[in-house]
């Protein structure tokens, strides 16, 4: 697959243009899922669990705003965020939108009501509007809205958000 020419290595941010850039490098493990223990990649022939570092985040960056995708968030939608202010700290992040890996639909069970709780009084206290979808699942976000109230709405396919 290195030898196609449909694949593009990345570093850690990759600047597509002024109004999109691709980042990786989550390495913060603040209010990770547990779930993620049972997700594993090869490391050196051996099975270990994933560090997720492949994933990457998705800028969009509008005037004075960004938006942030995330995808599954398996490094933890916080540490995600954290990572984007890092790197962005003179900026507005406006939205985030993407899953926010609370439900294993696999085994069907969910993270522990007191995480699902503390991440969403971390992202309360950001000045972002977040969209979740997905792997966060309807109890997970049940939770969390009853902490982030109008900070925070479910996506469903075919849904439309206008910015």
């Amino acid at each position: 697959m290195k030898e196609s020419n449909q694949i593009v290595l990345t570093d850690e941010i990759c600047k597509i243009d002024d109004e999109l850039t691709l980042f990786s490098g989550v390495k913060n493990r603040k209010l990770f899922s547990t779930a993620n223990k049972k997700l594993l990649a090869k490391y050196d022939d051996k099975l270990k669990e994933d560090e997720f570092e492949h994933e990457h985040y998705l800028i969009v960056r509008e005037k004075e705003n960004d938006i942030l995708f995330t995808g599954c968030s398996h490094n933890g939608i916080v540490n995600i965020v954290y990572k984007y202010f890092e790197m962005n700290a003179d900026k507005k992040l406006a939205c985030v939108i993407g899953g926010f890996h609370l439900f294993n639909p696999t085994s069907k069970k969910y993270e522990s009501d007191e995480l699902i709780t503390s991440i969403a009084k971390e992202l309360y206290a950001l000045d972002s509007k977040f969209y979740t979808c997905h792997c966060t699942g309807t109890k997970a976000y049940q939770i969390m809205k009853k902490e982030m109230k109008d900070k925070l709405d479910y996506l469903s396919a075919g849904m439309v958000v206008e910015l």
